[in-house]
C-alpha cells in the first residue's frame, strides 16, 4: 500500500508540477540589448549577457524615439534598444516596434 502510494504522489507530482512556458509562434516578445547589425531588412542586437538576436524588418515595423516617430535611417550601430518582436513559425523573429532612447532635450 505505502508503494502505491508513494508512486501515486510521483504522478501526480509530475504531471501537476509547473513548467516554463516554450517561446512559440505568434507571441510578442521584448529584447533590450544594443545594434549590432542595422540593415534596411534586418537587424541584430546583443543583450548584457552577449546573447545575439536577430530580427526581420519589414514595411510595417515602427521604429521610435521616445515618444516620435523615427526611420531605419535613425538606428545606428551601438544605439541601446527595445525591440517588440513576434516569433514567426519558422523559429525567426519579426521586429514589430524598435524603441530608441528619447533625444536629450
Amino acid at each position: 500500500m505505502k508503494t502505491m502510494t508513494v508512486g501515486l504522489f510521483l504522478i501526480a507530482t509530475l504531471t501537476l508540477a509547473p513548467r516554463p512556458a516554450a517561446a512559440h509562434p505568434g507571441h510578442t516578445h521584448k529584447v533590450m540589448g544594443t545594434i549590432a547589425v542595422i540593415a534596411p531588412t534586418r537587424l541584430e542586437v546583443v543583450d548584457t549577457a552577449g546573447a545575439k538576436s536577430a530580427f526581420a524588418m519589414t514595411k510595417d515595423t515602427k521604429v521610435v524615439i521616445g515618444t516620435d516617430p523615427a526611420t531605419v535611417a535613425d538606428i545606428k550601430i551601438g544605439m541601446r534598444v527595445v525591440v517588440e518582436a513576434i516569433e514567426l513559425a519558422d523559429g525567426k523573429a519579426e521586429a514589430k516596434v524598435v524603441r530608441l532612447p528619447a533625444r536629450p532635450k
